[in-house]
């Protein structure tokens, strides 16, 4: 639980991508985004789902959005809804 607040913070598998990725429907660059897979899923069942979504063309996948520097690089979260 997070401290003093009565809930419970439930961390998200984050995937990255890289300057040669492309938006699968719509073909623009994704090299400034990363998408979260649905909470609940474990490490297996992310990579599962991003690569129902995006395919091989994908970079990094972390297990929180600080280890995969969302701030710190100021990426933009893309929604997945295809």
């Amino acid at each position: 639980m997070a401290s003093g607040t009565g809930t419970h913070v439930v961390s998200r598998q984050v995937f990255t991508f890289g300057t040669n990725h492309l938006h699968p429907v719509e073909g623009w660059c994704l090299r400034n985004y990363f998408v979260e897979a649905p909470a609940g899923m474990n490490h297996d069942e992310a990579r599962v789902w991003v690569m129902d979504h995006f395919g091989i063309n994908w970079a990094f996948q972390y297990p929180n959005r600080i280890e995969a520097g969302v701030d710190i690089w100021k990426l933009q979260l893309l929604e997945v809804n295809w």
